[in-house]
């Protein structure tokens, strides 16, 4: 209702409008006789407003024109007489920011809209922001006004959204049946109304938004969502901040999706219909499987014998293994569910393309049975670079893979068990990657045919081969970090041309290591201690010393081991197909790790593993938790020739692998201070040894000294006055004696040969010591000496001195 108030000079409106007096006495006579009406007329009954409600608020940028939808009923006496008055109000103070007042249709249960906008200041010049309420007031001549109020209806945003953050990569990668899920740092608004759209497409930032026109809204920073990809390839997802505002940020978009569709392939797939659409409805071939397949698909297939040849498809993963409800080939289990191709029929079963790539793949399948007929069950064609891994091959008789030439297939993490003849025979000059594979109960486990592209062959393990673990001929092969246990040879070379590189492979049990080449650095000759030889389980135990025995700068070491655990676990790539990867207590460290010495020693015995308690044995025992500990950083003393053995353990883990050094203590070899020569006077020889506690033993005879002979200390003086040969040894328990020092002392230019001299002692310095050759004197010979050759018959060729003179005819005793 209309309220008039009365001042000096004017009437006014509470809207604030000015009329005369004359003319408000009039209004006043007007509304009395409309009052007097209104006995029979009825005030507004009702007044709600339908928009914004709490439940939907309108969340709107500073001076954004708004709607507000009310819903009244107002019947007054005098038509077109009925007014709405909308108030917007801080929801915080009940402050006034905003108000409009309008007349509205009379009438019952009517609707209007009225539009009022949420201003960036309120009348009194102060910013408007954040939740407000809205405030609605119907009224007509016949009575009061008809109120309704509705709170935190309004929000008025001032700030854009941030960009969301750098995005996590995919947790779930859309690779089959794609339910990708997403997170990536939150966006930040003072409203909390933030939500995301996220859109599809095929290069990076392209797309529709997802989930139609409007949109998928994602009120939270983590999206999971199933996906439809229409094809093979590689996807792209776009995320963006918006608020209820309207305020968008930047784009951020996902790490590249990769989706594959599958093609099924069962062989008692139900049907009626084959179409490789599902496994109710797979091929029941591979060669169908195949045939239906493109570029970037793959081909599925579920356990059972499959007898027919197939050649394989460039571009498509062909995978066994299933069992026939998968929805992602993760849930497969290849040893389990053995998709088997027999090659029983003697033919070559699959056939890799000329020219195939590493998109070719073929995995998790049970190759056996073939080769009857002299074919190999598994040929690669001529410059194909195939991927065959995860297969069980074997039993197969003949050469179970046979390449082309310039093959770059890479064969990994493969089991080749019973293949009699050869498990994989390389064709010429093919830069081959086999790698963490196990080749055992066969005949030779790999054949490389004058190989001139360096081929790899780096952590296979070779066990029990009747024939060669490895045969190269004439190739620059890198051969790093494989076993070769138990087998007739483990590795050799043949052929004119380079030998193989070798680096760090396990030698042990094989009835010849090497043939036709030497061994490689860091090659070891050690038991690899394998779970159960005797019954397969080639994996390796806690304590093998071939953890972290392997060289991480091999070329084509594989990024999974034979199980498809990763490599490397612990720092340092493990030796053979398998990688343990759990913790185990790390080998101890002696330095120095051996070697032959002529000082005693000190090795520090050091484990890196925490908490280990260090056993040491120094007779060459395997250490056990009842021989001697040393602390991690402790010495031993190492005063004779000995091997140190170390072994560590701790509670609740299996002990480590034995560490072996051998200390070869030998003497050091005697020196004189005077060396051997001619001289007019006796001479003092001093005789050292640098060995402490070392015995010298000499002789001046030139007889070899043993611990018969005189001892001179160390640093002790020998007096010579006539002419001898001095000879010295040290000798010391426990370490190998040092070779004989030797000296000729000569004080006379004349030297005695007697071909029937009686000795024993033949120095050539007297007849009754002469030499028995002429050839003995001339090599002690020094010039301006003469040499005295009594009668006798020599049978010997003698090359003369410069200066030396050679007399006969000498008879015995007699002197000129």
């Amino acid at each position: 209702m209309a309220i008039l108030t009365l001042s000096d000079k004017n009437w006014t409106w509470r809207k604030g409008e000015k009329v005369s007096k004359t003319t408000a006495y009039l209004f006043t006579i007007i509304i009395s006789a409309l009052l007097c009406l209104s006995a029979t007329a009825e005030p507004p009954s009702r007044c709600e407003i339908k928009k914004p409600t709490t439940d939907a608020p309108y969340y709107v940028l500073p001076d954004t024109k708004i709607s507000v939808l009310i819903f009244y009923t107002s019947e007054p006496l005098n038509p077109d007489n009925t007014y709405a008055n909308i108030t917007l109000r801080r929801s915080s103070d009940d402050s006034i920011v905003q108000e409009v007042y309008t007349k509205i249709p009379d009438g019952v249960e009517q609707t209007c809209e009225i539009e009022i906008i949420a201003p960036a200041e309120d009348p009194y010049g102060f910013k408007v922001e954040g939740w407000l309420k809205v405030t609605a007031e119907v009224e007509n001549p016949e009575g009061v006004s008809k109120e309704a109020v509705m709170d935190s209806a309004v929000f008025v945003d001032w700030k854009n959204p941030t960009d969301p953050g750098t995005p996590d990569i995919i947790t779930s990668k859309p690779t089959h049946n794609p339910r990708p899920t997403w997170t990536w740092a939150p966006s930040a608004d003072d409203s909390n109304a933030v939500f995301y759209r996220v859109k599809l497409g095929t290069t990076a930032g392209s797309g529709n938004i997802i989930g139609g026109s409007l949109g998928i809204i994602v009120l939270s920073n983590n999206w999971t969502q199933t996906v439809s990809f229409p094809a093979s390839g590689t996807y792209y997802l776009t995320v963006w901040a918006e608020d209820k505002a309207g305020r968008v940020s930047s784009q951020i978009i996902s790490p590249p999706l990769s989706y594959i569709r599958p093609i099924y392939v069962w062989k008692n797939s139900p049907g009626p219909t084959h179409d490789g659409s599902s496994w109710s409805y797979a091929f029941t071939t591979i060669a169908d499987g195949l045939a239906a397949a493109g570029a970037g698909d793959e081909i599925w297939v579920a356990a059972g014998n499959y007898t027919q040849p197939f050649t394989h498809k460039e571009g498509v993963g062909l995978y066994g293994g299933f069992a026939g409800t998968e929805t992602s080939r993760e849930q497969r289990n290849w040893f389990v569910n053995a998709t088997v191709i027999d090659g029983s029929s003697g033919s070559t079963m699959v056939s890799i393309p000329t020219g195939a790539t590493n998109a070719c793949v073929f995995d998790g399948f049970t190759v056996r049975n073939g080769g009857a007929t002299g074919n190999p069950i598994i040929y690669i064609g001529t410059s194909a670079a195939p991927i065959i891994q995860n297969n069980l091959i074997g039993p197969n008789t003949n050469n179970t893979i046979y390449t082309g030439q310039s093959c770059s297939a890479i064969i990994r993490c493969n089991i080749f068990s019973g293949n009699n003849i050869c498990s994989i025979n390389v064709g010429a000059n093919s830069p081959i990657t086999i790698a963490s594979n196990i080749f055992a109960n066969g005949g030779t486990g790999v054949m490389l045919n004058y190989l001139e592209n360096s081929p790899v062959i780096v952590n296979n393990t070779f066990v029990n081969m009747t024939s060669i673990g490895l045969a190269c001929f004439r190739n620059v092969s890198t051969v790093a970090n494989n076993i070769f246990a138990f087998c007739s040879i483990g590795i050799s070379a043949s052929g004119s041309g380079p030998s193989p590189t070798l680096t760090n492979n396990c030698f042990y049990g094989n009835t010849a290591n090497y043939s036709g080449l030497s061994a490689g650095t860091g090659d070891f000759y050690e038991n690899p201690e394998f779970v159960d030889r005797l019954n397969g389980n080639f994996h390796l135990t806690a304590s093998s010393p071939c953890l972290n025995a392997g060289s991480n700068s091999a070329p084509g070491i594989p990024s999974f081991d034979i199980d498809g655990e990763a490599r490397i676990y612990d720092g340092i790539v493990d030796v053979g197909a398998d990688e343990l990867n759990s913790p185990f207590i790390h080998k101890p460290l002696i330095n120095p790790a051996g070697g032959t010495f002529n000082q005693p020693q000190n090795p520090v015995i050091t484990c890196d593993t925490a908490g280990t308690v260090i056993h040491y044995t120094t007779n060459g025992a395997v250490p056990t938790e009842s021989d001697l500990i040393i602390a991690s950083g402790g010495s031993v003393a190492v005063n004779q020739s000995l091997t140190l053995k170390a072994k560590a353990f701790k509670t609740g883990m299996p002990a480590s692998g034995v560490t072996t050094a051998v200390f070869d203590m030998v003497c050091s070899n005697p020196t004189f201070s005077i060396p051997g020569g001619y001289y007019t006077s006796p001479q003092d020889v001093v005789v050292t040894c640098a060995t402490p506690s070392a015995e010298i033993h000499y002789t001046t005879t030139g007889y070899e000294p043993t611990l018969s002979d005189p001892i001179v200390p160390s640093g002790g003086t020998l007096h010579i006055s006539n002419s001898c040969i001095l000879k010295a040894k040290a000798f010391r328990t426990g370490w190998t004696t040092s070779q004989t020092t030797s000296a000729i002392y000569r004080f006379e230019h004349t030297l005695y040969v007697k071909k029937d001299a009686p000795g024993p002692v033949h120095n050539g310095f007297s007849w009754n010591t002469a030499f028995t050759t002429i050839g003995e004197a001339l090599n002690i010979a020094l010039p301006g000496d003469e040499i005295w050759v009594a009668a006798g018959r020599y049978l010997e060729n003698i090359t003369m001195k410069n200066s030396v003179a050679l007399y006969g005819g000498f008879k015995i005793g007699r002197g000129s």
